[in-house]
């Protein structure tokens, strides 16, 4: 079982107890108080709070298996008692996303097969016998083909396939990403682009930290921490070969965003500047350098 999922079913299991014994401590000594009085808002949502105040009320099984096997197929990492619900399900939207999903998984095939791949062979040629010229040429040409391979995957994946498993089981938020393509800087960018896996960090992780006292600086880098080390170990078991490139990669973007941050409280911020050199350096350090190095890897390791 995927450890994020059972990460946040266990946290939102502890904070239920929690509250749960807050509010029969206060039942025993003042029992006028109503629920909503001393039950913390930022503890549960208002639709999980009437449900706190109905398991209360009339003891059941707060949850079942039914409730644990939806959040697992659900489009969320974010567990809670209650979800955003809709009332029916639309045949049409269904159909439009798996169209959606043919159309641009047909559309990765091709791009990897015609024109990314050879060039990644070429690349490797290159870079163990050839000029360092033409290597560069050849991580340049690997720009549009890189770019569109990640901007058809994106689409493919949290627009098509989150957006028809969340019409398939009514599933009602359905914000699985921001405009990240206007981001001025970085951290804008790991906001933005992934509102699934950025919600589970902020909800476990960046807000417990925060309450324990630490700075949010620190509370950002532990979290990059985290972060690089995941996406690591996603890129090493796909390959079978470990080399730190993209932890390195990751860990390096947090004091980048803080010399952002810095810089812009005396520079002041520029949405034309900042968004321009977000994709100059997506297009062509991020994705071109990141994907020949561990394809090299994956041909030579």
């Amino acid at each position: 079982i995927n450890a994020e999922y059972m990460g946040s079913y266990t946290h939102v299991m502890k904070d239920v107890r929690r509250i749960i014994q807050r509010v029969n401590h206060i039942r025993r000594t003042n029992p006028k108080i109503s629920l909503t009085e001393f039950v913390d808002q930022n503890d549960t949502s208002q639709s999980n709070l009437e449900k706190l105040r109905d398991h209360l009320d009339k003891p059941v099984n707060l949850v079942t298996y039914k409730d644990l096997f939806y959040f697992m197929a659900a489009p969320t990492l974010c567990y809670q008692l209650e979800y955003a619900r809709t009332k029916s399900v639309s045949k049409i939207f269904l159909l439009c996303r798996v169209g959606e999903m043919l159309v641009s998984g047909a559309l990765l095939v091709i791009l990897m097969l015609q024109f990314h791949i050879p060039l990644m062979n070429s690349s490797i040629e290159l870079y163990q016998h050839g000029s360092l010229i033409d290597f560069i040429e050849k991580l340049i040409r690997l720009t549009l083909p890189s770019l569109y391979i990640w901007l058809t995957g994106f689409y493919f994946l949290f627009h098509s396939y989150l957006n028809f498993t969340a019409e398939l089981l009514r599933f009602g938020d359905r914000q699985f990403y921001g405009e990240w393509w206007n981001c001025r800087n970085l951290n804008e960018y790991w906001r933005l682009w992934n509102l699934p896996v950025h919600n589970w960090f902020t909800r476990h992780v960046y807000n417990p930290l925060l309450k324990r006292g630490v700075s949010k600086t620190a509370a950002m880098n532990i979290v990059f921490l985290i972060s690089a080390i995941l996406h690591e170990y996603l890129v090493s078991f796909s390959i079978k070969t470990i080399s730190f490139w993209a932890f390195a990669a990751m860990m390096l973007q947090a004091p980048i965003m803080i010399i952002q941050r810095i810089s812009e409280k005396y520079i002041g911020k520029n949405e034309t500047i900042g968004n321009i050199s977000f994709w100059v350096s997506f297009c062509f350090i991020g994705q071109p350098a990141v994907s020949f190095v561990y394809f090299y890897l994956y041909m030579t390791g």
